[in-house]
């Protein structure tokens, strides 16, 4: 839960990184929250159902509405600052606007990757310990030499059709 509260507090935080655990366990809450809230919505509305106007159970998706309205600015920013992990602008988040699925698709893979496991344009790594971060790439140590590989010998043609030194007895 502190995933997910941790989210919550970071409101409107569209800078900066978020992990790939971060961001899931968000998405997971959320939808743990959406679903138990829809549940009790369906649960609390059907003895509105056989009502003559039938709209007295409209009054109790009010909750759902409000929590999914709470929450879409914090999704967004979550979902922002994961693709910033990636070194993506935030916005690819519109590539979710695709019809067919495909857009969630692409989104679920963007969400999906591994981030940058050195600072990018967007902060550090939030994997890293403060203050250290590993070379981005493997360093050779100054005494070392490169290796020196053999040079083959230099080709020797044979006396053949194509080759002057070549004669027909």
């Amino acid at each position: 839960m502190g995933w997910y509260f941790g989210v919550l507090k970071n409101y409107a935080g569209f800078s900066g990184r978020a992990r790939r655990r971060e961001y899931w366990m968000f998405v997971f809450y959320h939808v743990a929250a959406m679903l138990v809230l829809w549940l009790l919505t369906m649960a609390l509305s059907l003895p509105f159902r056989d009502s003559i106007d039938g709209d007295g159970g409209a009054v109790l998706v009010l909750p759902l509405l409000l929590y999914y309205v709470g929450t879409i600015v914090p999704a967004i920013a979550v979902g922002v600052r994961r693709l910033h992990d990636a070194d993506k602008s935030g916005v690819w988040l519109l590539m979710a606007l695709i019809p067919g699925g495909v857009g969630a698709i692409i989104m679920i893979v963007f969400f999906s990757q591994e981030g940058d496991r050195h600072p990018n344009r967007y902060g550090p790594d939030p994997k890293a310990p403060q203050g250290h971060y590993p070379p981005p790439y493997p360093q050779r140590p100054v005494h070392q030499q490169p290796v020196q590989f053999p040079q083959p010998a230099p080709y020797q043609q044979q006396p053949g059709p194509r080759n002057p030194g070549y004669r027909v007895e």
